[in-house]
């Protein structure tokens, strides 16, 4: 096994850990039938969820639309909502050029909608949706925002006006291209609704907006996410519905002990760390992609050209650095599948005691970051040798 698969499966062996800190409202019992959590089926399926247009599993998180033109994606869960208070929390990141394109969307319905045009679902619904705004429809200057909407199936979404008339809260938040992951947070309790967010996942949330609101059981959870003329990648990285039907409503929290805090950061870096390698594959592809192109220019270049000597040069450079390329995708897809061995068995294990948590994860993090280190002096190395 190589140095940076060492990194790799590390980084995934934490990140369990990780989860499991970051849950936020006490006394809420977790639903795993209505969570989307990572180790996720080679097959690219999810128990209890179907996922439509776009929408795949990518690595450990759920990638609703890719950084592309006029696409929709979405995930809905198979199995009604019977808990009468509930809480969602959910990462996200949402990540494009200098103007976004279009949002992503959170549904509580009476159905399960099918494909349309307001952020991948249909136009009109009958329940609960949290948009995420990201294109300025009516030129207000007030994106991106998240906007709260609650029908019975006979409005229909206005998306000239961004929905804003019929929304019953709003708050702007700058939430894309952020360097972390986001978070937000839907909780329903007693007829109370409270939508809060961050800008980043390892930050306190902040309340955007309230409703008092009547939401039946039986209704169905959703994720959709769109772009129109301008694109996003939109990713959901975790999803995380608990029940507070056993919950006490707005008992105080103990404050986080110094250890805790420490904890919490040290697992947010760590998190942010296993962020940057997805993204390094993700690069790996597009290299990969652009060696293929300019190999195919350089092919159209007719033989008898003046600068032959320098063009077959160019082709036995390209030659080497795509079989580098093509060698790394390898490596980290037998990574990924790894990856999900390890997590698949760690989330059989019960919780170990706080104290033997919080040293593993100290430990855990140490490793990490010296192997993270090692693997960047290796990579530069190889291109210093490479140039």
């Amino acid at each position: 096994m190589t140095l940076h698969t060492t990194s790799l499966l590390t980084i995934g062996v934490v990140v369990v850990v990780v989860a499991a800190l970051l849950s936020g409202v006490t006394g809420a019992e977790l639903q795993p039938q209505h969570s989307i959590r990572p180790p996720f089926s080679p097959t690219g399926q999810i128990p209890n969820w179907d996922l439509s247009g776009q929408a795949a599993v990518a690595g450990t998180l759920v990638r609703l639309t890719q950084l592309e033109q006029s696409k929709k994606g979405a995930v809905w869960n198979t199995v009604p909502v019977e808990m009468h208070n509930w809480v969602v929390s959910m990462v996200i990141h949402v990540v494009g050029g200098v103007v976004g394109g279009d949002g992503i969307a959170f549904w509580y319905a009476k159905n399960r909608l099918p494909e349309g045009n307001v952020y991948g679902s249909a136009e009109k619904f009958d329940g609960l949706a949290v948009i995420l705004d990201t294109y300025d429809n009516d030129a207000d200057g007030l994106n991106p925002a998240l906007l709260g909407f609650v029908n019975d199936n006979t409005i229909v979404y206005d998306r000239h006006t961004d929905g804003k008339p019929m929304a019953f809260g709003q708050c702007v938040r700058k939430f894309r291209n952020t360097a972390k992951p986001f978070k937000i947070e839907i909780l329903y309790q007693n007829g109370e609704l409270q939508v809060s967010s961050n800008l980043a996942f390892d930050e306190p949330l902040e309340v955007c907006f309230k409703k008092t609101v009547h939401l039946p059981t039986g209704y169905y959870m959703g994720i959709s996410a769109a772009t129109g003329g301008l694109s996003d990648k939109h990713d959901l990285i975790d999803l995380v519905v608990s029940s507070l039907d056993g919950a006490e409503q707005a008992q105080p929290q103990t404050p986080p002990s110094e250890s805790q805090v420490n904890i919490d950061r040290m697992a947010a870096e760590v998190r942010d760390l296993s962020m940057r390698i997805l993204q390094l594959q993700g690069t790996i592809r597009d290299v990969n992609q652009q060696f293929t192109g300019v190999k195919e220019t350089l092919n159209r270049i007719p033989p008898s050209s003046i600068a032959s000597e320098g063009i077959e040069g160019l082709r036995a450079l390209i030659a080497q650095l795509q079989h580098q390329s093509v060698q790394s995708t390898s490596d980290i897809a037998s990574i990924a599948h790894s990856q999900q061995e390890i997590l698949r068995a760690i989330t059989n294990v019960h919780d170990s005691a706080a104290s033997s948590l919080q040293v593993w994860l100290i430990f855990a993090t140490v490793l990490v970051l010296a192997l993270y280190l090692v693997f960047q002096a290796r990579s530069q190395r190889d291109r210093n040798k490479m140039f």
